[in-house]
């Protein structure tokens, strides 16, 4: 296995990056084409996310003017039930996506994590200090 960092680029600027394991028979080239088919996957994925039927939105603010009719404590209460069915409806969307590197690891060229690091857990047991081994 070998680390490969992705380096995330938004407006020409570099972000945050992602540190993945691939496996050590990939060739540089391989891996970039499987980055930008991962990045062409995940962004057709969000499209979708944000295309799906029910979605729901809500302007900033009460538009009054567009009901002359109606009282605005009216208006104020569907813009509320409006904004709160929006925001639930964001919160869902929130829950649906996944971090681009999962679109990696659909295959077994790509892993999260070296299988072949050592993982030791070293419990210290119930110490608030020092002062009780002194």
């Amino acid at each position: 296995m070998r680390p490969v960092s992705i380096v995330h680029i938004f407006c020409g600027d570099a972000e945050n990056s992602s540190l993945v394991y691939a496996r050590a028979d990939l060739t540089p080239e391989q891996i970039e084409t499987d980055i930008k088919d991962a990045q062409t996957r995940y962004l057709d994925y969000m499209r979708s996310l944000a295309e799906s039927p029910e979605k729901v939105t809500a302007p900033m603010r009460p538009d009054y003017e567009a009901h002359p009719n109606k009282l605005v404590s009216e208006v104020q209460t569907e813009w509320e039930a409006l904004k709160e069915r929006a925001d639930a409806w964001k919160a869902h969307q929130q829950a649906l996506r996944k971090p681009f590197r999962s679109f990696l690891f659909d295959n077994e060229r790509y892993f999260e994590s070296d299988p072949a690091e050592l993982e030791i857990d070293l419990d210290w047991g119930h110490r608030h200090g020092w002062a009780d081994v002194m």
